[in-house]
This record gives structure tokens, sequence and C-alpha cells, in this order.
């Protein structure tokens, strides 16, 4: 994903399929969770609700922690990417649509 890409999703705003989160929290693996059992989507992490980008940690530990928390909790591997604009940090997790159930903390979540 580029800024542009970035930018398109933002001005779209949230669908269905797409979902801004300003922080990590435990809403953040429910809606991972939840794609993964409908038909898959993207979470920006780092936006409001908006879609205004507040940003998020850009250090290479965050994301590598990041990336093993959700492979951790929920046995996936999404792919991930960050887009640096407007001086901050954005991280975009499309997740795809899994051909077996995905739960988290032993709850299956649905969109």
């Amino acid at each position: 994903m580029n800024k542009q890409e970035l930018g398109n999703l933002l001005i779209r705003g949230e669908t269905e399929v797409l979902e801004f989160k300003e922080n990590l929290n435990e809403s953040f693996y429910k809606n991972i969770s939840a794609f993964a059992n409908t038909k898959g989507g993207m979470i920006i992490l780092g936006v409001d609700n908006r879609g205004d980008i507040k940003g998020i940690d850009p250090s290479g530990k965050f994301l590598e922690d990041l990336t093993n928390r959700i492979v951790n909790k929920l046995s996936i591997y999404p792919d991930i990417a960050a887009i640096d604009m407007k001086g901050k940090r954005a991280i975009a997790v499309n997740i795809a649509r899994s051909s077996y159930p995905v739960s988290y903390e032993g709850r299956y979540y649905e969109l």
C-alpha cells in the first residue's frame, strides 16, 4: 500500500471491510477474527474513526511485536504494511478470509 492508496481509503471512510483503529486494543484483535471468519477486510491502525491519522509507534520493534501478537493470539498471518504520511505512521493490516474458524481468546467473532 502506498500513500495515495491510504489517502483514498481515508477519504472513503469505514465500511464493512475497512476499519480504522486509533490504538492497539482488544477490539483490534476481535476485528481481525471477525474479518478472517467472514469475507476478509483491512484494519488501518493509527487512524481515528473520522479518518484522521493520529500515528502509531514508528519503530521496527513495534511492527515486529504486532506481527508476533497477531500470530500468537489468532494463529493467522495477515499482510502488514507501514505507511508514513503527514509525518505520522499508519499500519495497514490486510486480513484474508480464512479457510478455518479463527478465534480470539476462545471466542469466534463475525461481522
